[in-house]
C-alpha cells in the first residue's frame, strides 16, 4: 500500500470486489507469522487512466489501464495500455506489463516490474540510455543506424523499499527490431525489412536476425564487446551479379551465377573496413578470355578472400583462394574507387592438368595488359583463334562475352598443341583485338629439338601470318591440319582478312624434304599408277617438294595449281575442300617413278609432246579424282589416262563442275 501510494499519480478504480474472512485476532497472528492466512483475503479492482513512476526516474507511464488482483500474501496488477513521453518527445507504448509483490508481510516485499514496450529504435535507444535502466554505455551508442522499430521486454527483479540500491536490481532485457533497416552497411549496400533480435549481455551486444540485403533474402548479425573495441559483422546470402557490382566486385567479366557467400566485416589496426568472404561456386560458371579458357558450374568449388577497403576507397582483395576439381587459384585483386579491376596478381593458377602456370592481368583503357609464366600451358584455343577473324571495333556486348583487348608476354616450360604434339620453351609477345589475334611473335621448340616461329603482323587489309620451322610434320599436327606427315622444312604464308568468314587471300604454303606415312589415299593412288612390285613399299612416300597455293572463304578450302614432288611419285592437284565437313571434290594427275619418266621434260618440242608442257608431270601419268571427306577419302582414277603421253592426258581429265566448287555443294 504505501507503494502504491508513493509511485500512483493519478487514476481512477473503475470497479472492484473483495472479500474478507479473517477470524477475531487474525491481523495481530498475521503481523507476528508475516503471513496471511489462506482464504482470508480475495480482492480485485480495475484500474483507468492511470499515471505512475513505477520504478525511480523512469519517465511518467501514462493513461495506463490495469487489472489488479490480491490474493492472500501475493498481489498482482496486469496493465493492458500506457506510454511514456521521452525529455526528446518521443513516444514509447506500452503494449503490456505487469507488477508483481509477494509475500506482503516480509519488512522487504519482493517485487517484479515486467514491460513489453514498442518505440522506433532511436525512441528505444533514448530510453536505454536513461541511468535507471543504464543499458546504454559509450560502445552501445557505436552500433549500426539502424531504422525500424524495436520492441523490448524488460523485467525487473528488487525489493519494494525506498531508494532501491543498484547493487539489488536485477534486470533482464530482450529486444528485438521489426522492418529494420541500415544504409550503407557496405559501400553501396543497403540492408531493409530485418526482423532482428538485440542481445544485451554483460559482455558483449549482438543484433541478429533476417534481412534483405539489397533486396535479397539474407542473414545478419553485429557483434560488439561491452567493454570496448570493434564491431563485427556477418552477412550470409547468395549473390546475384546485380548485388556483386553493387558491392564493388565487378566480376561479369569473368564468372557468372548466383553464389552463396558469408562475409565477417570488420576493421583492422588502421581503421579500414575488412570483409573476410567464403564464398561457394558450385552453381558459378568461370571463364578467362585472355586464356581461352572456360569452366561449367562443377559441385565443390569454393573460393575464399579478404577484401579491404582503403581510406581512399579503393579496395584490395587479398589472400584469394579459388579451390574444385582440378581447379586451383591463388593471389591478389586490386579494384579502384569506381570498382574496376586495377590489378589482378596470380602466384599460381591452375585451370586443369595442361594448365599451370602464374599470370598477372592490370586492365587498362580499352585494352588488358597480361604477363604469364609457368610449366604448362594449353595453346589448342589459341591456334584456332590464329585464322579467326578480328573486328573493326569492339563493343561493350562483345566484350562481356569474352572479346576483350588485350596484350600478352607470357613465357612456358610446355605447351600443349593439336594432335599430341607439343613445344618447349616458347616465349610469346602478342596482342588482341575483340578477344582475336591481331598481332604476335611467338618461338619455341618442338620435341624433336627443331625450332618454330609464328608471326602475326598486322597490315591495312587484314594480318600477315607466317610460320618457319624445320619440322613441318610437327607443325602441321600442332595446328589440327594434318597427322600424316613426317619432317621436312616448312615455310607457310598467308594474307588473312578482317571480314566475316575469315577469308584467306594469298595462302602459300612450302614443304621440302618430308615423308607421308600411312596415307589411305596414296597409296590408293600408288598402287594404281604403280606397275606391281616384286616386293613391298616401305611405311612412308618420300617427297622433295609440297607446294600448296590456297585460299579461304566462309565455306570453302580452295586449292589452286598443287605440286607434289618425290622419287617415286610427282602428283598436281586442284579442288576445294568444304569446312563445315571436310567434303572433298579435287582432281589431278599422279605420276609413277616421275624421276624417270621426266627426263624429257626440258627437251625442247619433244618434252612439250609428251609430258603436256607440265615439268610436274612424266611421260606417262594418271588422272584422278578424290571425293568424299578428309576422314574418309575415296579415289577414283582414269585408267585410259594412263596410256596418254601428257599432251594429250588432258582429253581424260575429270571434268570440274562450272560452278566453282567441283561438286561439292
Amino acid at each position: 500500500r504505501n507503494w502504491v501510494n508513493d509511485h500512483v499519480i493519478d487514476g481512477r478504480v473503475s470497479e472492484g470486489t473483495f472479500q474478507i474472512n479473517l477470524p477475531v485476532n487474525a491481523l495481530d497472528q498475521a503481523q507476528r507469522d508475516r503471513h496471511i492466512p489462506d482464504n482470508s483475503i480475495d480482492l480485485t479492482f480495475s484500474l483507468r487512466d492511470v499515471s505512475t513512476h513505477y520504478f525511480k526516474n523512469l519517465p511518467l507511464l501514462e493513461h495506463a489501464s490495469a487489472e489488479a488482483h490480491q490474493k492472500d500474501n501475493d498481489f498482482d496488477l496486469n496493465l493492458t495500455e500506457g506510454q511514456s513521453v521521452l525529455s526528446s518527445g518521443k513516444i514509447v507504448t506500452l503494449k503490456k506489463g505487469s507488477f508483481g509483490a509477494h509475500n506482503l508481510l516480509l519488512d522487504e516485499v519482493p517485487g517484479t516490474v515486467t514491460a513489453e514496450l514498442s518505440a522506433p529504435i532511436t525512441a528505444m535507444l533514448e530510453l536505454a540510455s536513461l541511468p535507471d535502466l543504464n543499458l546504454m554505455k559509450s560502445d552501445f551508442k557505436a552500433m549500426p543506424k539502424l531504422a525500424g522499430t524495436a520492441n523490448a521486454t524488460i523485467d525487473l527483479q528488487f525489493p519494494l523499499i525506498k531508494d532501491v540500491p543498484k547493487s539489488r536490481v536485477e534486470m533482464t532485457t530482450d529486444v528485438s527490431i521489426s522492418g529494420a533497416s541500415v544504409d550503407e552497411i557496405l559501400p553501396g549496400v543497403d540492408l531493409t525489412d530485418g526482423e532482428l533480435a538485440v542481445e544485451v549481455g554483460a559482455d558483449k551486444i549482438k543484433v541478429s536476425g533476417p534481412a534483405k540485403v539489397n533486396g535479397l533474402p539474407a542473414k545478419i548479425s553485429w557483434e560488439k564487446p561491452r567493454g570496448g573495441g570493434p564491431a563485427i559483422s556477418k552477412i550470409e546470402a547468395t549473390l546475384d551479379e546485380q548485388l556483386r557490382e553493387k558491392m564493388g566486385i565487378k566480376l561479369s567479366a569473368y564468372m557468372s551465377g548466383p553464389m552463396p557467400i558469408q562475409a565477417t566485416i570488420s576493421q583492422n589496426d588502421a581503421g579500414e573496413n575488412q570483409v573476410d568472404v567464403d564464398a561457394d561456386l558450385s552453381t558459378v560458371k568461370m571463364k578467362l578470355a585472355a586464356l581461352g579458357w572456360k569452366r561449367d558450374a562443377v559441385d565443390g568449388t569454393t573460393a575464399s578472400f579478404l577484401l579491404t577497403t582503403n581510406k581512399d576507397g579503393s579496395r584490395k582483395v587479398s589472400d584469394f583462394k579459388l579451390d574444385g576439381d582440378g581447379l586451383g587459384l591463388r593471389g591478389n585483386i586490386e579494384i579502384t574507387k569506381s570498382g574496376k579491376l586495377s590489378s589482378v596478381t596470380m602466384d599460381e593458377i591452375r585451370l586443369d592438368q595442361d594448365n599451370v602456370f602464374s599470370a598477372k592481368v592490370v586492365p587498362g583503357d580499352g585494352t588488358t595488359d597480361l604477363s604469364v609464366r609457368g610449366k604448362n600451358f594449353d595453346a589448342r584455343p589459341y591456334i584456332k583463334n590464329l585464322i579467326s577473324p578480328v573486328q573493326s571495333s569492339t563493343t561493350a556486348a562483345q566484350q562481356s562475352q569474352g572479346g576483350a583487348d588485350f596484350t600478352l608476354q607470357a613465357h612456358f616450360d610446355h605447351v600443349t598443341a593439336n594432335r599430341g604434339e607439343a613445344v618447349d620453351d616458347v616465349s610469346v609477345t602478342l596482342r588482341a583485338r575483340a578477344g582475336k589475334i591481331a598481332e604476335a611473335n611467338i618461338t619455341g621448340h618442338f620435341l624433336s629439338g627443331q625450332p618454330i616461329t609464328i608471326k602475326v603482323t598486322p597490315l591495312p587489309e587484314g594480318r600477315d601470318l607466317r610460320v618457319d620451322t624445320s619440322d613441318g610434320g610437327a607443325a602441321i599436327r600442332a595446328a589440327n591440319f594434318y597427322s600424316k606427315m613426317a619432317g621436312g622444312a616448312l615455310q607457310f604464308a598467308a594474307l588473312i582478312g578482317n571480314e566475316a568468314g575469315s577469308p584467306v587471300r594469298n595462302g602459300r604454303l612450302l614443304v621440302q624434304n618430308f615423308e607421308v606415312r600411312n596415307e589411305a589415299a596414296l597409296a590408293q593412288l600408288d598402287q594404281r599408277g604403280m606397275p606391281k612390285k616384286s616386293g613391298p613399299r616401305k611405311d612412308g612416300l618420300s617427297f622433295k617438294k609440297l607446294w600448296l597455293p590456297f585460299t579461304i572463304d566462309g565455306q570453302f578450302v580452295r586449292m589452286g595449281d598443287v605440286i607434289l614432288r618425290g622419287a617415286d611419285m610427282c602428283a598436281t592437284a586442284s579442288g576445294v575442300i568444304r569446312k563445315a565437313d571436310g567434303a572433298l571434290d579435287i582432281t589431278g594427275t599422279v605420276v609413277p617413278v616421275c624421276g624417270l619418266t621426266g627426263i624429257f621434260n626440258n627437251v625442247p618440242l619433244i618434252g612439250d609432246i609428251l609430258t603436256g608442257g607440265n615439268n610436274n608431270e612424266g611421260i606417262f601419268g594418271m588422272t584422278y579424282a578424290m571425293s568424299g571427306s578428309l576422314a574418309k577419302p575415296n579415289v577414283r582414277v582414269n585408267p585410259i589416262s594412263v596410256l596418254a603421253p601428257g599432251l594429250f592426258r588432258r582429253f581424260f581429265d575429270f571434268r570440274k563442275n562450272t560452278s566453282g566448287t567441283n561438286g561439292v555443294n
